[in-house]
């Protein structure tokens, strides 16, 4: 029993005292730009450039957490669907926790202020999922290629479909009146499920962290 513990301490004490990229607990801070696609309903596509700041935590090689900010993420709360993030929390699992290249998966929350990342039914919450690749270019140094999946929350996917739904209500109802009917202000006309999830909204980053 007691050899079990000092040998679990022993191997707590050296990855804190040389922590880099492959210990067994480590800090990682990081930074990141790239791009954002996204479509609003019944839009184009809008494509913008993002620069984000991160810390990230790896624990026992194939478990990892998460915090990003990203400044330059305009979240617009007026749109019926919101997909950019100024905050993000994620968690991540290293399938293929090998060196000197990496590949994870991702997935977590996000929204335009820190509330609405700790919450599910925000107005700017959402969502993300998707994968990556980090590259150790040295000990402590890593780059990473990240193509996450963005995803409206469930707040602006419930709004986007009961006015939709208003909307066919009051079509139907002019039209047993006799009545003109009313022009509809979605023009984006009836919602699908590509227009909430679709991979061409999506984020793709190219990263450096330096681990500690």
């Amino acid at each position: 029993m007691f050899a079990r513990l000092a040998l679990i301490t022993t191997l707590l004490t050296t990855g804190a005292a040389s922590a880099d990229n492959d210990s067994l607990f480590t800090l990682g801070l990081g930074t990141a730009v790239g791009v954002n696609r996204s479509t609003p309903l019944g839009g184009t596509a809008e494509t913008t450039f993002t620069t984000e700041l991160s810390l990230k935590i790896k624990a026992l090689y194939v478990f990892g957490f998460e915090f990003s900010y990203a400044p330059t993420d305009k979240v617009d709360e007026a749109s019926p669907l919101v997909f950019d993030s100024t905050y993000r929390l994620s968690g991540l699992l290293y399938l293929v926790p090998t060196s000197p290249v990496s590949f994870y998966l991702k997935g977590g929350l996000g929204g335009g202020t820190l509330e609405d990342v700790f919450a599910i039914d925000k107005a700017t919450t959402n969502y993300h999922a998707g994968a990556g690749f980090d590259i150790e270019a040295g000990d402590n140094l890593v780059i990473g290629l990240e193509y996450l999946l963005l995803i409206p929350g469930v707040a602006g996917v419930r709004d986007t479909l009961s006015t939709y739904a208003n909307e066919e209500i009051k079509r139907y109802q002019s039209r047993d009146e006799n009545k003109a009917e009313p022009v509809s202000t979605a023009s984006a006309g009836t919602p699908a499920i590509s227009d909430f999830i679709s991979p061409e909204n999506f984020r793709v980053t190219v990263s450096a962290r330096w681990y500690f």
